[in-house]
């Protein structure tokens, strides 16, 4: 079998003098920053990089929030002497997943269509979090509550 150059003898050894394979350093391998480089030269779509974060983005607040309500559960359990059932606890979780994975969805729309306008997401959560907070304090009415997309839930 010949090399791109025609030369039959040698190949491999300039294969991996040329991609800079460490055999003297007693074990063989890449080096780590010439590992990232082949990593970050391959080609990958951007459906693919966006999708890998939406997905570990889903997942790591789908978890927090099933630890939040399991978290409550058992705060709850071990300081009330009539404490709630899991059942009754577990419609935090049921209440609000849908309500995470419509925001979700909606950052993701509005990053397809107009990327530049995700900044608009900021002040909608700081909006929702201070009529959430103070909403009852301030004695604002049911409508301006029903503005707020975590009081639906």
């Amino acid at each position: 079998m010949t090399d791109v150059s025609g030369n039959q003898s040698g190949w491999l050894t300039r294969v991996l003098i040329r991609e800079k394979w460490c055999w003297d350093s007693g074990e063989a391998g890449w080096r780590s920053d010439e590992r990232q480089i082949l990593i970050e030269s391959r080609p990958i779509s951007r459906l693919r990089i966006y999708s890998s974060y939406l997905l570990t983005g889903v997942l790591t607040s789908s978890i927090t929030l099933f630890m939040m309500t399991f978290g409550l559960f058992i705060g709850q359990n071990s300081s009330l002497s009539d404490p709630f059932s899991w059942s009754a606890i577990s419609r935090i979780f049921i209440g609000y997943w849908p309500l995470m994975l419509f925001i979700f969805g909606l950052l993701s729309v509005l990053t397809g269509w107009i990327p530049k306008a995700t900044i608009i997401i900021y002040p909608v959560i700081i909006f929702d979090f201070i009529i959430l907070m103070f909403g009852k304090l301030l004695q604002l009415d049911d409508w301006i509550m029903n503005l707020v997309s975590f009081h639906w839930g």
